[in-house]
């Protein structure tokens, strides 16, 4: 099990990104959640179910293949060919071992909740030898997190907005149930 911890520029100075798709970095699945804020993108390359949630509650899923653990747009066979065969990757697949965490901080005598970037380090994708730097030498972000953060930020502001897009798609009458075979 992960134990993500906050990345921090001085401890994981070093830390380093392994690109590249495949079973290894865990692409082999069948669906992947997808957010409001990336349904423009998202749509053009994959179709896109609604679903709820075990309280009864949508989210919108990207269909990748039909079986189990099948995901049709990975394309070869050894990690060092395999190819996300799409100009688009969903952002929950692009986040690789990066979550968003949050901590409460005061700002000008005002409590706020500020997310932060948190790194599962037991992930593939994560090494100290192989790879993009994380950090520039001097401690600023590099170009890969710099990426990693839109992405995440794409993920946040989507699940912000999630709720009231399908409050208002069922007060639309603009759900209705389907059965794939």
């Amino acid at each position: 099990m992960s134990q993500p911890v906050l990345l921090d520029n001085v401890e994981h100075h070093d830390l380093r990104y392994i690109s590249g798709h495949g079973p290894a970095f865990g692409d082999s699945v069948n669906q992947t959640p997808v957010f409001p804020t990336e349904f423009a993108e998202i749509q053009r390359e994959y179709p896109i179910f609604f679903r709820r949630d075990h309280q009864g509650a949508f989210y919108a899923v990207a269909l990748l293949g039909l079986d189990k653990d099948e995901n049709l747009y990975l394309t070869g066979t050894e990690l060092a060919d395999t190819q996300w065969n799409a100009r688009y990757i969903p952002a929950m697949i692009e986040r690789g071992p990066f979550l968003i965490g949050f901590q409460t901080r005061d700002i000008d005598g005002e409590t706020r909740r500020e997310p932060m970037i948190l790194a599962d380090l037991s992930h593939p994708r994560l090494s100290r030898t192989d790879g993009e730097p994380l950090f520039l030498p001097h401690g600023g972000n590099a170009p890969r997190l710099e990426r990693i953060a839109r992405t995440l930020r794409t993920i946040h502001t989507g699940a912000e907005v999630m709720p009231a897009m399908f409050a208002a798609f069922e007060a639309a009458g603009l759900l209705a149930p389907i059965e794939v075979d």
